[in-house]
């Protein structure tokens, strides 16, 4: 005799034996699942509280001029690198680091601002403002009278970050340095790149200013005289 067979097996009836054969492999992962999204949870109210705390502290440490009244006082470079240091890796870090150094600068303590400058892009390499870390080692350099240094920082400035919006302070800077030090046509082309580029005219206009500053210092650099000069002789 055979034994009695039923019709095909449906989907259901398909469904229904792997749910019994798999029921134990399932719950695990449903336990599993619930621990993670649980962890993630955890994980998630940890970061949030730490950065809660991370900006109480850079609050208490450098509080806003518009909170601090009509007689400010100064950061506490002291708390701001402590709280670099006891939140690594995170916005608030880099926002206190950067807010120390500037208060070191500030008190005029250069060497130092410009330690906590190097330190903050040894740091923080992957920063999202590099251009301020650069920018204060280059002001460091000068306020220094580090000039050859200051110089190679603000050219390494200009270089870097064209586009940048700040950029021009760096290349007035520089400018300036390059003057100073007996090299004319180099600060001219400098001055002259600002005022050709298409930037505010405030930096426009003291370009302008930088620029007959140094032809009254320089008039060789006065191509305007030589062109005047060029076309009495060719008359």
């Amino acid at each position: 005799m055979t034994p009695e067979t039923s019709g095909p097996e449906t989907h259901s009836d398909r469904l229904a034996l792997w749910l019994e054969a798999n029921q134990k492999n399932l719950i695990a992962l449903v336990v599993v699942a619930f621990v993670v999204v649980l962890g993630a949870n955890y994980m998630s109210h940890a970061r949030q509280q730490k950065l809660e705390k991370a900006n109480e502290a850079l609050f208490k440490a450098s509080p806003p001029k518009f909170m601090a009244g009509m007689d400010p006082e100064d950061p506490d470079v002291s708390a701001l690198e402590q709280v670099a240091k006891e939140y690594p890796s995170t916005q608030i870090a880099e926002q206190a680091a950067l807010l120390a150094a500037d208060a070191l600068y500030a008190e005029g303590d250069f060497e130092k601002a410009l330690d906590a400058f190097k330190k903050f892009k040894s740091d923080f390499p992957n920063s999202q403002d590099p251009f301020t870390a650069e920018y204060g080692i280059a002001v460091s350099q000068d306020a220094k009278g580090n000039v050859s240094e200051a110089i190679q920082a603000y050219q390494g400035i200009v270089d870097q970050y064209p586009d940048d919006r700040r950029i021009h302070m760096a290349r007035l800077a520089l400018g300036r340095l390059l003057g100073e030090q007996g090299r004319p046509e180099e600060a001219l082309a400098v001055y002259e790149e600002i005022i050709s580029s298409d930037v505010m005219n405030g930096w426009k206009t003291e370009a302008s200013l930088r620029k007959e500053a140094l032809i009254q210092q320089f008039p060789e650099l006065d191509q305007s005289d030589q062109s005047d000069q060029s076309d009495q002789s060719e008359n």
